[in-house]
């Protein structure tokens, strides 16, 4: 096992901070050499930073952690409330970057179609990442975080890969019992 590379910051619940988010994600992972993992993880974390920002309404921090192979995303917010994924067909098929999934102004696109509306950004969180879920936090709220996966990289990624869904990873966790 190899020791991970973690980085954190924490921002307001402003909706101009998603793209602060993404060119946070963006910037460590090419300094780790990463490049190959950036559309994925910028799309990611935009779907999270953005549903703390709307359902928490309150400051988020991120934790990025490349270890062993993968890129774990975490987005941590002090809201009770769990995402749930929506109950949407297009849900299931396998999005990525060449299916026409996007981000523009901090919203996800797939084919020029606007995903702000109707929860299903964590449909896209599970397409493009190998596994993702919700933890609750010891001293109240919880963390929602995916894992991006490439195999052949030290790091799991390798550069020329092509960015997209690395396989479907178990659905959201219920949340603990009140």
């Amino acid at each position: 096992m190899t020791a991970g590379r973690s980085h954190t910051h924490t921002w307001s619940a402003a909706t101009t901070n998603v793209a602060d988010a993404r060119d946070f994600v963006a910037l460590r992972l090419a300094e780790h050499g990463l490049d190959i993992a950036v559309p994925d993880a910028r799309l990611v974390v935009s779907e999270l930073a953005t549903n703390a920002i709307r359902h928490a309404g309150t400051r988020f921090t991120l934790t990025l952690l490349v270890q062993d192979g993968s890129v774990l995303l975490t987005v941590t917010d002090p809201s009770e409330t769990w995402p749930a994924l929506a109950a949407d067909p297009l849900l299931a098929a396998d999005l990525s970057p060449a299916d026409g999934v996007g981000v523009v102004d901090g919203v996800g696109l797939v084919d020029g179609v606007s995903l702000a509306e109707g929860g299903r950004g964590l449909g896209i969180v599970a397409a493009l990442s190998s596994s993702w879920g919700v933890t609750p936090e010891p001293h109240g709220g919880k963390s929602v975080w995916a894992v991006i996966t490439t195999p052949g990289h030290p790091d799991g990624l390798v550069r020329g890969d092509e960015p997209g869904r690395r396989g479907r990873g178990p659905a959201s966790p219920a949340p603990p019992p009140s």
